[in-house]
């Protein structure tokens, strides 16, 4: 049986997003992947932290105030890309895990950290390898009883 390892469970695909991305594209890209939060690499591929819907809207208060109280205000912070970027307002606090990280390692990880999503690395947080959310630990434990077989558990009225 395989062991529930970060490796197993973390999403390879385009997950993270550079440090240069205007805010507006960054808010598109989640609200199309339906997740609340993405970690930051920089133009070198190097991890850098996480940025989430919250820290848009900090980014959104910030706006406010440089803008002040127009009417307009948020449109203006949506159509001025050049004026936040990702590296404006995403989270330097480096929380990750690396591949060899058990399942239990990860959920105390989001349990105490209040993440959705951590970012998976090497020892020195040089390489980013991919991430896994909540969904990903979820759709796995309870895939089955023993948690890693290929047919979905369906749980029974003994159950």
């Amino acid at each position: 049986m395989i062991s529930l390892e970060a490796q197993f469970l973390m999403v390879h695909t385009d997950v993270a997003v550079y440090e240069n991305m205007p805010v507006p594209q960054l808010a598109e890209k989640l609200y199309r992947m339906r997740i609340g939060g993405l970690p930051v690499i920089n133009e070198s591929k190097k991890y850098c932290g996480m940025v989430t819907v919250a820290d848009i809207f900090q980014g959104l208060k910030v706006a406010r105030s440089v803008f002040g109280k127009k009417a307009l205000w948020i449109s203006l912070y949506l159509t001025q890309n050049k004026i936040i970027r990702v590296k404006d307002i995403y989270r330097r606090e480096k929380v990750s895990i690396r591949r060899d990280a058990p399942v239990e390692q990860i959920i105390d990880l989001m349990l105490k950290k209040d993440l959705y999503a951590v970012p998976v690395t090497n020892e020195g947080e040089t390489t980013f390898y991919g991430v896994i959310g909540r969904y990903e630990i979820t759709r796995v434990i309870f895939q089955s009883p023993d948690g890693l077989e290929d047919t979905p558990w369906v749980p029974t009225q003994d159950a």
